[in-house]
């Protein structure tokens, strides 16, 4: 690892920026394809995850420190994202001459490709700092990946709070017909079953399976102190019942057991892999580190 992470003084603040903007513009890039090909699932996520892929391994190998700027970067690229939403929302509210509700300017795809993009980068960083060994050359490099770490988590943490509020609550119109399905897998069946409606049904299961695996992966982060196994398996389950009972009171959608475990088996997908992570450096360093999401211990 030594050998390919170039540590070399820090660029000037100023030159780390513009190299975050310009890797940035190139995350977003990313995305531009998977933004054309609606409809065609597959293949927008394959090419969200090669393009980022290679942003990614370009600036980490071609940029002394690469992981400061790669921590701007996504931060920038998400951002960005983010005020690309607002804009696309104020031209159509334009559009039409009144600003009395939130519309639906883009379909759940768009955001889920961004979030891709994202991760992708992110994970690949993760990855190699999991799987680095416990070496002092390495020292900048782990260092580093705490800044990286630090720039890049803050940023996807609004994003995603963000993206909850616009699925659950912006692009909901209230006072519409609000169906009940009390059966577990009864619609997960259907969906599946229903060949015509193959792009939703990916989307209905992958966008309720990954909604609330951020919230598992990170709530054992940053409360790796404080958990209790009663509150894991009952706090994915409260918060998603809260969500569907609000949507069926205000009637703005169904209310969906099946939403509700799938939400919560995302959590607990995502609380067991920053388990697993900090398993894997355990034995990775013969217990000299116990996780890579924090300082060195």
């Amino acid at each position: 690892m030594h050998r390919i992470y170039k540590e070399k003084p820090f660029l000037h603040p100023v030159v780390q920026w513009l190299c975050a903007a310009v890797c940035g513009a190139l995350y977003a890039a990313c995305c531009l394809p998977s933004f054309r090909l609606i409809g065609h699932f597959a293949v927008q996520m394959a090419l969200s995850v090669v393009l980022s892929a290679l942003c990614t391994a370009i600036v980490f190998f071609a940029v002394p420190r690469s992981l400061t700027v790669l921590g701007k970067a996504l931060s920038l690229f998400l951002l960005c994202m983010l005020l690309a939403a607002v804009i696309a929302q104020i031209r159509a509210q334009a559009a039409v001459g009144t600003f009395s509700f939130w519309r639906q300017t883009f379909f759940y795809d768009k955001p889920l490709t961004v979030a891709v993009v994202w991760a992708v980068g992110y994970t690949s960083v993760m990855l190699l700092r999991l799987l680095c060994p416990q070496s002092e050359a390495l020292r900048a490099f782990r260092t580093d990946y705490m800044r990286f770490f630090r720039d890049s988590t803050g940023v996807f943490l609004v994003f995603y709070i963000c993206v909850l509020v616009y699925c659950f609550l912006l692009q909901r119109r209230p006072g519409g017909d609000a169906g009940m399905n009390l059966v577990p897998f009864a619609m997960i069946i259907t969906y599946i079953g229903a060949a015509s409606y193959a792009y939703e049904t990916l989307f209905y299961l992958v966008g309720n399976l990954l909604c609330f695996f951020p919230f598992g992966f990170y709530y054992r982060i940053y409360r790796a102190d404080r958990t209790y196994m009663v509150r894991i398996m009952l706090l994915p389950v409260v918060i998603s019942l809260l969500i569907e009972l609000s949507q069926l009171v205000f009637k703005m959608g169904d209310f969906d057991v099946d939403d509700i475990l799938m939400n919560a088996f995302g959590f607990y997908f995502g609380f067991f892999l920053s388990y697993l992570f900090d398993v894997i450096r355990q034995k990775r360093t013969a217990g000299e580190e116990r996780s890579i999401f924090f300082k060195e211990t």
